[in-house]
């Protein structure tokens, strides 16, 4: 009862799923993502694991109506609940939030920021694992405090139901306060 209260908190009727993707499709074209993110294709371009690893992070140019900053989407339908994937991921992930940061330097006075985009459609059970969710989390609070601008969260609300009290376990006060879960 006390998670839906914070899920419902972290609703967000002023922005929705339909205008984030609008607006990343807008600022992003095929060739800016495919330069974006070749680091991740080059390495192993004839192997599943490389486009796998393509879709489940990238990054790309956000406009949040002033200025761009780059933000890390991060498609968890892609993740391949394996042990031996997990500091691969990590890796990617750390690549993929120094180029978006990258990008937000570039942009603005302010300098270390991004944003995340956590898309849960597509997720169940077998491509979720809250032990990499933990190390990734640790990471992510070690490395970089107080860098994220705002974590936006997609999916159906059953499964964004579902699987918040398990995120919600490694996420510390101040990165849920910067979250939106869009419709």
């Amino acid at each position: 009862m006390e998670k839906n209260k914070e899920i419902l908190k972290m609703l967000s009727k002023k922005y929705k799923k339909n205008d984030l993707i609008n607006n990343l499709e807008k600022h992003n074209n095929i060739n800016d993502i495919s330069l974006l993110n070749s680091d991740t294709l080059m390495k192993n371009v004839n192997k599943i694991e490389s486009f796998r690893n393509f879709y489940l992070f990238q990054t790309k140019k956000y406009f949040d109506g002033k200025t761009y900053f780059g933000l890390v989407h991060i498609r968890l339908a892609y993740f391949v609940k394996e042990k031996k994937r997990y500091n691969d991921y990590i890796n990617t992930a750390i690549n993929k939030i120094n180029k978006a940061i990258e990008i937000s330097d570039e942009n603005n006075e302010i300098k270390g920021k991004f944003y995340i985009y956590l898309d849960l459609e597509g997720i169940n059970p077998k491509n979720f694992s809250k032990k990499f969710l933990g190390k990734m989390s640790k990471i992510m609070n070690e490395l970089y405090v107080d860098q994220l601008v705002k974590y936006f969260i997609t999916g159906k609300k059953i499964y964004i139901n579902y699987f918040w009290p398990i995120i919600s376990l490694f996420l510390d006060k101040i990165t849920k306060k910067k979250i939106m879960c869009l419709e």
